[in-house]
């Protein structure tokens, strides 16, 4: 979530199109890992009668994000091109990405922590 909050912003801080394909890269990298981990994660504390449906779930608001978040995208640009010019007003998504990825981040901060795992797995035990 850090890695989106900080790619997202230098993405729209540039037009150095190096830099930018540099931070698509990173995110990429970043999302890959994140990725791994979450559905290792999930799967080892998700009980196995549960994870097809829990999976499903995932995928429907993972997938089913993205054409949500690529209107309300250009809604934002074709919002703001009048008030703040066709150039930031392209770059203006990415900011908002990269405070979404950022209040995501400090929100997970006091839930994510090996306490909770731990407390999921145990749960996960006894049923």
């Amino acid at each position: 979530m850090l890695g989106g909050a900080i790619t997202g912003t230098a993405i729209g801080l540039t037009s150095n199109a190096f830099v930018v394909g540099g931070m698509f890269a990173l995110f990429m990298f970043v999302a890959v890992v994140w990725n791994v981990i979450t559905v290792s994660l999930r799967q080892s504390v998700i009980p196995d009668r549960l994870l097809g449906r829990v999976n499903s779930v995932y995928r429907l608001f993972g997938w089913g994000s993205m054409p949500i978040g690529a209107a309300i995208g250009g809604a934002l640009v074709a919002l703001a091109e009048p008030a703040v010019g066709r150039e930031m007003a392209l770059r203006l998504p990415f900011f908002v990405s990269g405070g979404v990825h950022l209040a995501a981040f400090v929100y997970a901060l006091g839930k994510l922590s090996t306490a909770t795992i731990r407390a999921a797995a145990a749960t996960t035990e006894q049923a």
